[in-house]
């Protein structure tokens, strides 16, 4: 008997399923595997849309609770995510160890690994009335910090305004902010005051992450200060669980 094997091609789009009907392994098997090859290949990159399930059954003559089951699968295993009424979307979560003491370095460490970006979602003039970070006028700057796409961080610094006279927003899209201060405007950072807690994600930042409310993390703050004592930035960073592992490194 001549084996039966359907090699899936649509549109081009589809060419990386296999699906053997003759197979004693099960077609929702197949799927899973053919899918989760192509995502671990890079060939489904993060972010990218699966196929809708009425494309899959109309295409293999399968009905939708087999499609479902597959992309179950890949949810299950952390591999996919997916909205209500949506298909499901390639996310892979990206996970960075660093040293607790290098956390200054966290672009670093993650430009490593995965291929690094920046998304700045908020740019603002503050006053003293409007904000407490720093005293008088100042921006504020809501920075995502993205590995391989997915946001893995979020960054508020506030910026004096009399310190920073050419500020542009998208200056720091291209660096971190101790490379804005030190070298877009040469500042000398001659002390810096850090703390840092725990606590849990709050729900827009649950959402921000596709995490669970409540999720463990980790929040860190630090002011920056130059050789007259003077506030150069206030950084606060958010840092979620589940991408990071944080290490303590111990002199002897």
């Amino acid at each position: 008997m001549v084996a039966f094997c359907i090699q899936i091609a649509y549109d081009n789009r589809m060419n990386y399923l296999s699906v053997n009907k003759l197979s004693v392994e099960p077609i929702y098997r197949q799927l899973y595997t053919s899918f989760k090859s192509a995502i671990l290949s890079g060939e489904l990159p993060n972010l990218t849309e699966l196929p809708r399930e009425e494309a899959v059954c109309s295409l293999i003559g399968i009905s939708r609770v087999i499609v479902r089951r597959a992309y179950q699968m890949l949810i299950d295993e952390g591999l996919v995510i997916r909205e209500r009424g949506k298909s499901p979307v390639v996310y892979r979560r990206p996970h960075i160890t660093i040293p607790t003491a290098q956390l200054y370095r966290v672009d670093a460490y993650i430009a490593h690994q995965y291929p690094l970006s920046r998304r700045i979602v908020v740019s603002e003039h503050l006053n003293a009335i409007d904000g407490f970070k720093i005293v008088g006028d100042h921006y504020h700057i809501v920075i995502v910090g993205l590995a391989d796409r997915i946001p893995v961080y979020r960054q508020d610094a506030y910026l004096p305004i009399a310190k920073y006279p050419k500020f542009h927003r998208h200056d720091l899209s291209a660096q971190s902010i101790l490379d804005l201060i030190r070298g877009i405007y040469g500042y000398r950072i001659t002390q810096s005051k850090n703390y840092t807690m725990q606590r849990s994600l709050s729900k827009l930042d649950a959402k921000l992450f596709n995490l669970e409310a409540q999720t463990p993390m980790m929040r860190t703050e630090s002011t920056f200060f130059d050789e007259l004592g003077e506030v150069l930035a206030v950084v606060e960073t958010l840092y979620p669980g589940p991408f990071f592992d944080f290490t303590m490194q111990v002199g002897l």
